[in-house]
This record gives C-alpha cells, sequence and structure tokens, in this order.
C-alpha cells in the first residue's frame, strides 16, 4: 500500500505528466478493457504526455508467468546463472571473457579459485592478503561481491586506501565469513562510458531469446548507469536510471529513465557528470552481440537478460538473469507486446498456460 501511494505521488509530481482528467478517463477505460486495475498503466509511464498506449507493454501478471516458465528456463541454466563462482568457472570452460576471480567464501572458510583454503582466520592476515592482491590486480582495486548477488546489494569496491579503513574491513571480512561472497579483478570501462559517469562499472543489458528452433536473436538493449557515491549500476540499489540502446545504430536513444517504484525522473545529461546521453556512441556493441549470443547457446537457457561492460578491449560478460527486469527493457524500447522479436516468447508462455 505504501508503494502504491509513494507511485501516486510521483506521478501527481511528475511535469510530464497528462491532464489528471485524462489519466483518470485513460485509466477507467483501460480498467474495462481489462476487467482489472491497469497498474500498468502509472509502472510503464503511460501517464505521460506523448506516451505510447499501454497495449504496447506486456501484463505484470504475463512477464511472472515468462521469468517462471518451464519450457523458458530449466532448473539447472537457472543454478548456472544464479551462482556467480560456477557462471565463472562456466565462462572459463567455453572461453568466455569475464571478470577475474580470485577467492570465495563458503562454510566460514575463504577459498582460492582453485579450492584450497586460505588461512585468513585473522583480520590482519585477511587485510594482507587482500593488499597483495591489490598489488597484483591490473588496476589495483578489488570488487567483492556476494555470490548470489542481487541488486548491487552487499557489493564493495576496494583499492590500497580502504585497507586502513579497519572498520570497512572488519564489515567485509565479516561479511566473508558469515556468508557466501566472491572476491575479483575489478573492471575498467571504455572512456567514452566513463566519461558518464566514472563512479561505477555502467553495463549495457541486452536480452536473448532461443528459438526451439534456429539460432539465438537479440530482443533488445538499454545502457544502465549509476551514480555518484555507488558502485553499482542498478537502478534500484545505485538510484541510477537506464537509457535505450539501439542496436542497429549502437547510439544511446532518447531520455535516461527510472523505474517509478526508485523514482520517476527523466534525463538528457547525467546528473552527476551533466554528460549528454541521446546520440552517445557506445563501443563494440556488435562485438557484445556476438558474445551473449554466443554465451546463450552454451548456457542453455532460452531467455535471459545479460549484463556487459564495455572496456577499452572489448566487451566481458558480467552475469546472465533468467528473471530479468523485462519491464526496464521495455519502456526504454517502447513495449514488447508487439516487438516482431518477442512474438514466439509470448506464444510460447501463452501454450504452456493453456
Amino acid at each position: 500500500m505504501n508503494q502504491n501511494l509513494s507511485k501516486i505521488k510521483r506521478v501527481l509530481s511528475d511535469p510530464l505528466r497528462k491532464p489528471l482528467i485524462q489519466i483518470v478517463f485513460e485509466m477507467s477505460k483501460e480498467a474495462l478493457r481489462l476487467k482489472r486495475m491497469p497498474n500498468e498503466y502509472l509502472s510503464r509511464f503511460c501517464y505521460r504526455k506523448g506516451s505510447l498506449p499501454l497495449s504496447n507493454y506486456v501484463s505484470d501478471h504475463f512477464i511472472g508467468l515468462i521469468q517462471t516458465s518451464k519450457v523458458l528456463h530449466s532448473p539447472n541454466s537457472v543454478e548456472l546463472l544464479l551462482n556467480k563462482l560456477e557462471f565463472y568457472r562456466f565462462c572459463l570452460e567455453h572461453d568466455i571473457p569475464t571478470a577475474k576471480i580470485l577467492a570465495y567464501s563458503n562454510h566460514g572458510n575463504i577459498y582460492s579459485i582453485n579450492d584450497e583454503i586460505l588461512d585468513l582466520n585473522e583480520l590482519s592476515k585477511f587485510i594482507a592478503l587482500l593488499s597483495q592482491w591489490i598489488e597484483e590486480s591490473p588496476y589495483q582495486s578489488l570488487f567483492i561481491k556476494p555470490n548470489d548477488l542481487k541488486g548491487g546489494v552487499g557489493a564493495f569496491k576496494i583499492d590500497e586506501s580502504c585497507l586502513s579503513n579497519l572498520e570497512l574491513m572488519k564489515t567485509i571480512w565479516n561479511q566473508c565469513i558469515s556468508s557466501k561472497m566472491i572476491i575479483q579483478n575489478t573492471l575498467v570501462q571504455h572512456p567514452v562510458i566513463n566519461a558518464i559517469n566514472p563512479a561505477s562499472i555502467n553495463t549495457v543489458r541486452m536480452d536473448t531469446y532461443q528459438p526451439l528452433e534456429g539460432a539465438p536473436r537479440i530482443i533488445s538493449a538499454c545502457m544502465r548507469f549509476g551514480r555518484q557515491g555507488s558502485v553499482v549500476d542498478n537502478p534500484g540499489t545505485s538510484k541510477g536510471f537506464f537509457v535505450k540502446l539501439n542496436t542497429n545504430t549502437h547510439q544511446l536513444e532518447g531520455l535516461g529513465q527510472q523505474i517509478i517504484t526508485f523514482g520517476n525522473q527523466v534525463f538528457t545529461h547525467h546528473p552527476d557528470t551533466h554528460h549528454p546521453l541521446d546520440g552517445v556512441v557506445i563501443p563494440y556493441i556488435d562485438e557484445a552481440i556476438d558474445l551473449v549470443l554466443r554465451a546463450t547457446q552454451c548456457v542453455g537457457d532460452r531467455l535471459i537478460g545479460w549484463d556487459v561492460c564495455v572496456t577499452p578491449d572489448g566487451p566481458l560478460l558480467i552475469e546472465g538473469n533468467h528473471n530479468y527486469h523485462i519491464v526496464m527493457l521495455e519502456i526504454a524500447n517502447g513495449g514488447y507486446a508487439h516487438r516482431p522479436a518477442y512474438q514466439d516468447v509470448l506464444k510460447e508462455v501463452r501454450l504452456e498456460n493453456a
């Protein structure tokens, strides 16, 4: 209830909204058509001037069916995508470029990537090993995150200057001892992207579909940007935003937007660096497309949202998600209900639930 009230307040204060009488009329019309409350009217920003009609978008109920579909997702592929450590090993096995993992924690112990228990039962030993890894890493920093990272929660980026912060070090050490974490080398993003937001790695989100017959296909893409003070670009955790990425022209198109649950601001420029968004050409997009299509064929899951880091030397795969944020990509790309690349997905799930 509180979340719905927050949404309504954001709608009422949105300078881009239509007149209230028009919003009430359109919502009433959609309620009659759907025979239910059209909650998607607000979450897809159909209340804004110049917006596309609600019929362009897939319903929340149907998205739930897509994310839990047994014909699109198998238990094995879902487990592989959820487990960051196993996914890393999978990438090594299939020669898929990704961030290097140095160690992981499990059942109260910290292990090397070769599964050897490391003697880190004292904070001083933990700090000393982190210092060594930082010195040996390509960019003198490390990224530490939960093995089942969701939304960027619980992630840390550290360099040599952080090691003297004993409170921070104790927090990370305790988290490693008490839960499943991974420690990996940090990545460096392409200068074009770094100029827009240097505070975090800003990733390309692409979703792929593997038909029952034929080659996998790209559905659409967007670019996610974090905000100052956050090491991740997740729109919820970082209060960041997303922008449509045209996979043909490789350009960012239109406004940066936030999911209404996390704030409904729009941006022509990044709010922290004031760098313009529309028209920026993102490098290595053809290579990123080839990378996620190849990974799709290897994983076996048939509908995946991929996160890709574009480095100065090309794309690296961060992770894949079977239950990715379809609404974000829908908003960025004008809805999926009538998108040709998504029609087979919708047909399959309709048949599965007929």
